[in-house]
């Protein structure tokens, strides 16, 4: 069974470590502190006292061994079965109580005991783990522990208490109330009616400074983890919540540590000082023993004590004993040390400055002074620029001087400071103003410099412009500059100027808004200019202008003049300004108010084009070849310029209707017209296809004529247009090579032939036939046939003017006998410019 409790102790703990994550870490887990197990029961003590393992100085009484007793505390004499919990200091028994209440663990919970170490050092410990409440309640549970930790390596007989919290539910037993007075473990009044939970130690002689009861003792709630401070959360020299750590030194429980003074020294005889002492546990009420003396804190904190140590303590050099007495119990003691030697100051130079003047240098004289020695100027601790012997020279800013005051002025060497030289800071004398440059302004006007002169100006002077602070651009003693913003001066009237330093004012100077006039523009110079022409300087002519105008140039540009008078304003136009033409308005606006507008024009700068030479690529083309336009001039053009060529025919031909133009004459790109760009800069035209175009098979006079011309957005056309012309020849008939073919028929055979004849007539057709080497013609093998009926039919057909003068003809020849025996034709076409070269064809 003591095995099965031992375990549930061990579970019990680790299922409430999760309660709270700052409080968990308190409670020790060491294996040997579970070692031991009470049985379950209600007030029982241990029937026998536990060996401790290191023999502790109690109040000057040694233990070595203890009772553990239910009711969450451990006595020195024997057990203690009480359960109604009383003042610690009241007891007769030696006690150490984490918890002092009615624990019932017959329904949960387990009370754990045993040895182990803390920090490597031997260490006893009591945990009363998830435990409940009489009679046998289990709703709420507490986890606490009290730790004896053995410190002999400080002293013989020297330990710590631990007192450890994890989880406090519940104050009180259902024994400890009556009835109506508290439920489910909660007081709800005070004793006697109700007894909650003490904590504390006491060594049993009821003597004073033999006892201490924790905060909250007795008080209803005061322990409870829904309190405002609950064990839990509490520490005492400790950082972990719910740890409470009270050292035992030399038989006496500390209930305060001091761990350091500031100052740890001082000159014997050296004047009044506070002593700051550091440390923990510190109480309100506590006491301060130097030397022989107690003292009265100034102020006190759990951490820090503030204590006014008069100069008659400190007459004598030597060693002089602190500590903090509070409870009844003393602290550990820290030795002050009186020196008998150290820095003397006699003198400061200067003694005294007008409050809120500039950083300057102070000059203490005296002796004994060394190097890495401090001047305290009141609260502020400064390091010097130079020390020597008999003088600190240091720099004292103006923020240390802003108030009339008398400041404390001392010298500390190490941690001895000299007694206190007074520093005047006095009541600076009124500023006085005596003028304002400039003393008007027109209303609506730019931002400006004023400068004020006068006397008794310092550094850190504001100037107050009407109910506005504004901060000086430069302070002399008898001038300011401060620049003075155009939101200011936007209405007409008059505003009061004053220069403030510190709380005084000087007297109040008058600056002058003037109410604006709309200007008036009555002539412009230059009055136009040439588009794209540069920069000019326009002359404003007019009147009522003032600093501060600007110049509207068009309805997008405004204008800072370069020079400004009453009736003239000249500013500088730039030639972005000036890219296109047209009339552009000029006003003059100052403070909003706009001038009447004039107009300037930008007129359009005059045009040269270079003449252009149109070519078609010579005097005559062969027919069906092609030509080549070209444009060119002999100088580069100062725009980019498109146009247009187009190609116009006349025809030397029979049987063609007016305005006939051969379909084949076209340029490579398609159709009669063509589109070229000359590029600003230059001297050729760039043409699709490089201007090439088909002259077709028409005899006539091609012509190529430019149509149009833009650039800088007009015509550039020249009259007349450029143009040149190109002739088509008449000339005798061609017959296409390869095209004469004979294919025979059923009465003999065709004799077939392509080509073209530019007059688009032809009159004779001669054809002379040969035979194979297997056969011979008999009778007539050439024939000189008259064709012009036929072909002049062709040529007057829509079909015939389609394809010019070419033609695609087969002739009909009659054979008797065998027509394969005919090998070869050899044909020549006649027209009315001559003869073909004969072409020859056959199967």
């Amino acid at each position: 069974m003591k095995s099965l409790l031992s375990s549930l102790a061990v579970l019990a703990l680790l299922v409430t470590a999760g309660a709270d994550p700052l409080a968990a870490q308190a409670i020790r887990t060491n294996t040997g502190f579970q070692a031991n197990v009470l049985q379950p029961g209600d007030d029982g003590p241990s029937s026998q006292s536990t060996p401790l393992g290191f023999t502790i100085n109690f109040f000057q009484k040694n233990f070595s061994s203890v009772f553990v007793n239910h009711n969450g505390n451990i006595t020195f004499e024997g057990g203690f079965p009480d359960y109604d919990p009383e003042p610690i200091n009241a007891l007769s028994v030696p006690i150490i109580a984490p918890f002092w209440a009615d624990v019932d663990t017959r329904g949960t919970g387990t009370i754990s005991y045993g040895r182990d170490t803390v920090d490597g050092r031997p260490a006893f410990a009591v945990t009363w783990n998830a435990v409940g409440y009489y009679s046998q309640r289990t709703d709420r549970t507490n986890t606490f522990q009290v730790v004896l930790i053995d410190r002999s390596d400080t002293g013989t007989g020297n330990f710590d208490i631990e007192m450890n919290y994890d989880r406090i539910q519940w104050e009180v037993g259902e024994a400890s109330h009556e009835s109506g007075a508290g439920a489910n473990g909660a007081c709800l009044v005070g004793p006697p009616s109700c007894i909650p939970a003490s904590a504390g130690y006491s060594n049993g002689s009821r003597a004073a400074g033999t006892s201490f009861s924790i905060a909250g003792s007795l008080v209803p709630g005061a322990f409870l983890d829904n309190s405002g401070d609950p064990l839990i959360r509490r520490t005492f020299n400790s950082t972990v919540p719910g740890r409470l750590i009270f050292p035992a030194r030399g038989g006496q429980v500390q209930q305060s540590t001091i761990t350091s003074l500031n100052p740890s020294s001082r000159n014997a005889n050296s004047g009044d000082f506070e002593l700051t002492i550091n440390g923990s546990g510190f109480v309100s009420g506590a006491q301060v023993n130097f030397g022989g003396a107690v003292l009265t804190p100034a102020s006190v904190t759990a951490s820090q004590i503030v204590v006014r140590i008069g100069n008659s303590l400190i007459q004598t050099p030597g060693a002089i004993p602190v500590s903090v007495r509070q409870d009844g119990a003393n602290s550990n003691t820290l030795n002050f040390t009186v020196a008998s030697g150290g820095p003397v100051l006699t003198s400061l130079s200067p003694s005294s400055v007008v409050a809120g003047s500039a950083d300057f240098d102070l000059t203490l004289s005296g002796s004994g002074f060394q190097q890495g020695a401090a001047v305290i100027f009141g609260g502020t601790l400064l390091t010097p620029a130079s020390v020597t012997a008999s003088t600190i020279v240091v720099r004292v800013t103006r923020n240390l001087i802003q108030t009339p005051e008398v400041i404390q002025v001392r010298v500390r060497q190490g941690n001895i400071d000299t007694p206190p030289l007074n520093f005047s800071v006095t009541t600076a004398p009124a500023p006085s103003i005596s003028s304002l440059s400039p003393a008007s302004a027109f209303a609506g006007s730019p931002g400006f410099d004023l400068t004020i002169a006068g006397a008794n100006f310092q550094q850190g002077a504001t100037v107050l412009f009407g109910s506005t602070s504004l901060t000086p651009r430069s302070v002399s003693a008898s001038t300011i500059v401060v620049a003075v913003p155009a939101d200011l001066i936007g209405s007409a009237g008059t505003v009061g100027v004053r220069v403030r330093q510190g709380s005084i004012d000087s007297n109040t100077a008058t600056f002058t808004v003037t109410a604006t006039t709309a200007p008036v523009i009555s002539s412009l110079s230059p009055t136009s200019r040439q588009v794209n022409s540069g920069d000019f300087q326009l002359t404003i002519t007019g009147s009522n202008f003032i600093p501060g105008a600007q110049v509207r140039f068009g309805g997008d540009a405004t204008l800072t003049p370069a020079s400004l008078t009453s009736t003239q304003i000249v500013v500088n136009i730039g030639n972005s300004l000036i890219q296109n033409t047209g009339d552009y308005y000029v006003t003059v606006v100052q403070n909003q108010i706009s001038s009447n507008p004039v107009a300037f024009t930008v007129t359009a700068a005059p045009i040269v084009i270079p003449p252009i030479t149109l070519s078609g690529g010579g005097g005559t083309v062969t027919p069906g070849g092609s030509g080549t336009a070209t444009l060119t001039l002999p100088s580069p053009t100062p725009v980019a310029l498109t146009g247009t060529l187009e190609l116009n025919f006349t025809p030397n031909a029979t049987g063609l209707p007016s305005g006939y133009v051969d379909p084949a004459l076209q340029f490579v790109s398609g159709g009669r017209t063509l589109t070229f760009t000359i590029p600003s800069g230059a001297t050729s035209a760039t043409l699709p296809n490089g201007g090439a175009f088909n002259a077709g098979t028409v005899a006539g006079t091609i012509t190529l004529v430019m149509t149009a011309l833009q650039g800088a957005g007009a015509s550039q056309l020249p009259s007349p247009a450029p143009s040149s012309t190109i002739q088509v020849a008449r000339s005798a008939p061609v017959i296409t090579p390869g095209s004469v073919k004979i294919v025979n028929t059923s009465s003999g055979l065709n004799v077939e032939l392509q080509g073209y004849s530019t007059p688009r007539d032809v009159t004779t057709a001669n054809f002379t036939f040969s035979a194979s080497a297997a056969g011979r013609i008999e009778g007539n093998s050439s024939f000189s046939i008259p064709v012009s009926g036929p072909f002049a039919s062709w040529f007057n057909l829509d079909e015939g003017r389609q394809n010019g003068s070419r033609f695609d003809v087969t002739f009909l020849f009659t054979v008797t006998g065998d027509a394969n025996l005919i090998q070869s034709v050899s044909v020549t076409l006649t027209n009315s410019a001559g003869t073909s070269t004969a072409v020859s064809g056959g199967r």
